[in-house]
């Protein structure tokens, strides 16, 4: 969670000014009365009533529960001579705390209470020191607004002291002071509690938003499969990765586009590196849906131990900085010159004429070539290719990356059939691409009814799979921990229709520009205003309730948060350019995507037109305020 300055949440406050100016009308007034009476009778009324008698409503602090009963207040005012002593210190002394006489006057109320009235006793201290303590009476309260200070706002540890809200208000009251810096300290008086209650108001919505992934999350995990469907710029994409670290899932990402296939998905050829004399073939290579299952069930392993690919990436610096290494046949008879290949991924051990090194000297079609898988298998003790050619030089490779780059004895582990650990696979615009030629077999295997070994097939390029110790060597299967996450609008006029046999294997989540509004925290005290405006221009492209709007649109065809949030864009660091930041945003982004919308449809330039109007139908204020 970004956190804000303290400074930056009072200002996203609308101050309230009924109560501050009515603070400033009575405070003054409790100092000179306390200052100056020793007894209660001889009090203006008014301002006895407002400093004593009034319980709700009271200028400082309401207190509907918890203050002085009837009979308590009647007990007190008969004692007030001993009391009248103790309020004239502290309203003598504006500017140092007397922690002594707070306690004495504590320990003084107590003895005519039925129980601690700890909140109605604050209150009459703090009614006279406007500048030492706050005005959040509620020991709970002021603790809450400790610990949200902390969760919400930049502001550096205060040690909050238990038992004691006298020290506890006082460093609330210095910190407000501090930070914002007012001629008057009673300018700012309801801050801490506005402050309290803004922070509430920013962990409701953030409660709102958790609650609203937490049903997408119990979605997926009993569907396995979920497809996040809404208007373009809902957020979908950045609701689907919310879901799967609400899992606390690892994910992977891709995007469908038409010439998506099976090759980039399950499995395909992949040309290899030329061969002693020049030639290029093919080798089978897992795509990547197929890598991921395959680390989904690498999670299920205890005690593996694999460090190939850092020390790979080590080799590969290493021969990157001094052009080769002489590597020593395990037989300790003879070396070999190790180079990389022309592309730099890979290893070779070049043929020159007459021991001259140069690039001219190389002999073309005499060289020996080792890619990373190919070492690879070698490394888990596997022919580094089906005819184990030249794997006295792999294995030597092995054996100097033992020696020389930290790589640890391959160690396979032992399989655990419990592990917790969820892997989700996010699949971005799924509609773009042909479903049925990407998934293949995979049709069967990602249905949740078939999750795990008992949706085995096999796969079309299976017989090429030599390798024993794969997890698919038999057939492949979608792992009981993958879940998977579409995203898709159903309005894009140039993509596939997705077929209902599929449809049926996935769970549908519609995503509407109005529910997930997350994305626009960060524009802070504008957000409320831009929330409105985008729900004012989408019930006039079609309003739900009234199942009115533009003919031949609908829902689908609303406008989302994520083009409002382009208004970052525009805005000046105070955001006083606001109106000028929407022009931008209407001109540069709205415009466009609306006349698409239109395109061809009956008045589309009238209703175009409309859009616009309703847009900038309402004056903003560079506070982000609507006014009528």
């Amino acid at each position: 969670m970004i956190k804000k300055s303290l400074k930056q949440y009072c200002s996203e406050i609308d101050l309230w000014d009924t109560w501050m100016n009515n603070y400033k009308k009575y405070v003054p007034l409790f100092i000179k009365e306390a200052t100056t009476k020793t007894d209660w009778e001889t009090w203006d009324e008014d301002v006895f009533k407002e400093f004593f008698e009034r319980s709700n409503g009271q200028c400082v602090s309401s207190l509907k529960q918890g203050y002085f009963t009837k009979n308590e207040r009647q007990q007190i005012k008969e004692h007030w001579n001993e009391l009248a002593p103790l309020l004239k210190k502290i309203a003598d002394s504006q500017y140092h705390p007397l922690w002594e006489v707070y306690q004495e006057i504590k320990q003084w109320i107590r003895r005519f209470t039925s129980q601690d009235r700890k909140a109605a006793t604050n209150r009459l201290i703090a009614s006279l020191q406007p500048n030492l303590l706050c005005t959040i009476v509620n020991e709970d309260n002021l603790w809450e607004l400790f610990s949200k200070l902390e969760t919400y706002t930049t502001v550096e540890h205060i040690d909050f002291v238990g038992g004691n809200w006298f020290i506890n208000s006082h460093k609330i009251s210095n910190l407000f002071q501090k930070v914002l810096q007012p001629q008057d300290a009673m300018d700012i008086v309801t801050y801490p509690w506005q402050v309290l209650e803004h922070l509430r108001y920013i962990q409701g919505e953030k409660n709102n938003t958790n609650n609203y992934i937490e049903e997408k999350k119990e979605l997926i995990e009993k569907n396995y499969n979920l497809i996040l469907t809404g208007a373009p710029g809902t957020g979908k994409t950045h609701l689907a990765r919310a879901i799967a670290k609400a899992m606390e899932a690892e994910y992977d990402f891709v995007q469908f586009h038409p010439s998506y296939d099976y090759t980039d998905f399950v499995e395909g050829l992949r040309p290899t590196p030329p061969d002693n004399n020049g030639n290029i073939g093919f080798e089978r290579k897992d795509g990547v849906f197929k890598s991921f299952c395959k680390k989904a069930l690498n999670s299920k392993t205890l005690n593996a131990i694999d460090n190939f690919n850092e020390c790979w990436d080590k080799l590969i610096n290493i021969l990157n900085e001094q052009d080769y290494l002489q590597i020593p046949l395990l037989s300790g008879k003879s070396s070999f010159r190790l180079e990389l290949n022309v592309n730099g991924d890979g290893l070779t051990n070049r043929t020159y004429e007459n021991n001259d090194y140069s690039k001219d000297a190389w002999i073309h079609g005499m060289s020996k070539f080792f890619s990373k898988e190919q070492i690879y298998n070698v490394y888990r003790g596997l022919a580094g290719v089906p005819s184990g050619g030249h794997d006295n030089y792999r294995k030597a490779i092995i054996q100097y990356m033992i020696q020389n780059v930290g790589l640890l004895p391959y160690s396979k582990g032992t399989e655990l059939f419990d592990s917790n650990k969820k892997f989700v696979f996010i699949i971005d615009e799924i509609n773009r691409g042909e479903i049925s030629k990407i998934f293949g077999e995979l049709f069967f295997s990602i249905d949740p009814g078939y999750r795990g070994r008992k949706g085995l097939v096999k796969t079309q390029y299976q017989n090429l799979i030599t390798d024993t110790t794969d997890p698919f060597y038999k057939g492949f299967y979608v792992p009981e921990n993958v879940y998977i996450v579409g995203t898709m609008n159903d309005i894009d006029r140039s993509v596939e229709s997705m077929d209902f046999a599929m449809r049926r294997r996935f769970a549908w989540k519609e995503v509407k520009a109005n529910e997930n509004t997350g994305m626009l925290d960060s524009l802070g005290n504008l957000k409320d205003g831009i929330v409105k405006k985008m729900n004012r221009l989408n019930n006039a492209i079609w309003n739900e309730e009234t199942n009115e709007g533009i003919e031949g649109l609908s829902a689908a065809y609303h406008i989302g948060g994520a083009y409002f949030k382009k208004l970052e864009l525009y805005l000046n660091e105070d955001a006083s350019n606001l109106k000028e930041a929407y022009q931008k945003l209407w001109e540069n982004h709205l415009r466009g995507v609306l006349f698409e919308y239109l395109r061809g449809s009956f008045n589309a330039a009238d209703n175009l037109k409309m859009l616009e109007e309703v847009y900038y139908s309402e004056d903003i204020t560079n506070d982000g305020v609507e006014r009528q």
